[in-house]
């Protein structure tokens, strides 16, 4: 069985999905305070099913990117958005002594996987309610979709299967987050 890494008030937590999981944190910002809580597959529902773990710790900040699993399963911009305010509003009121960060959600790349249509407006979509709702909360916000973006798709160059990134693709993340941290 692995071991988590324990999460204290002095941690940083990274709180997602598969690109949270295979972010190889401590290595890019050599640091041993940040905690990776991503969770390949997982979507809004398991992050709020798993946030008193991370809630009851109060750590000092905490990175949050979910959401792109739920358009993959088809759920709609109103569930996806619905499900990130109250993950957003549980943790400000569970432990309003740490610090959220919300990051947007990435585009993909259909070219990779034709997995169903309109998938990056949807992104879109969910995005700019979320930077609405950060903004009304006073809750950071970083649109990194903007950054990822190739003639509107994920960069080929970030991406070996047009949702999951490459290596060059975590280099650009981690660089975007390097002035957060």
């Amino acid at each position: 069985m692995l071991l988590k890494k324990k999460i204290t008030s002095d941690s940083i937590v990274f709180l997602g999905d598969s690109l949270t999981e295979w972010f190889n944190l401590e290595n890019y910002f050599l640091r041993k305070d940040i905690v990776n809580r991503g969770v390949a597959g997982d979507i809004t529902d398991g992050v709020l099913y798993r946030l008193e773990e991370i809630t009851a710790a109060a750590p000092k900040e905490i990175f949050l990117m979910i959401g792109i699993n739920d358009i993959f399963q088809g759920y709609g911009v109103e569930q996806i958005t619905r499900n990130l305010k109250t993950i957003i509003d549980r943790i400000i009121e569970d432990t309003p002594s740490s610090k959220l960060t919300v990051q947007s959600i990435l585009p993909i790349n259909e070219d990779y996987f034709p997995i169903g249509d309109n998938m990056n407006s949807k992104i879109n979509a969910v995005n700019e309610q979320l930077e609405g709702f950060c903004r009304l909360r006073k809750v950071k916000y970083i649109n990194l979709h903007e950054h990822f973006l190739y003639k509107g798709k994920l960069n080929p160059e970030y991406t070996y299967d047009g949702g999951h990134l490459t290596e060059k693709g975590y280099e650009k993340w981690a660089q975007l987050l390097q002035a957060h941290l």
